[in-house]
């Protein structure tokens, strides 16, 4: 299974659930959670970690990619545009 975790703060979805994805990959918009993500997860190659809002485009970046489960937890309180980021899940899919 490969995951995409839109606003993955802590990554605990990776962390709790690690034997069940082949692929991880989680975006924040906070650069320093990022560099700090990107150093624990250092053994382990089947995550990746990206600093990206959401919000704007440009998110080529992750549609080379198959994602069989997309998480947008706790992310939807700060959207400006729902329908938007509506949008940006069907790109993904």
């Amino acid at each position: 299974m490969n995951i995409l975790d839109i606003g993955c703060g802590s990554a605990w979805v990776a962390k709790s659930y690690s034997e069940l994805y082949n692929e991880y990959v989680g975006i924040d918009f906070n650069k320093e959670l990022i560099k700090q993500l990107e150093k624990d997860f250092l053994q382990n190659s089947r995550c990746s970690f990206f600093m990206h809002d959401i919000q704007i485009k440009n998110h080529h970046l992750f549609k080379s990619r198959k994602y069989n489960l997309i998480l947008a937890n706790f992310i939807l309180l700060e959207l400006l545009d729902l329908k938007y980021f509506l949008k940006i899940l069907l790109f993904f899919n």
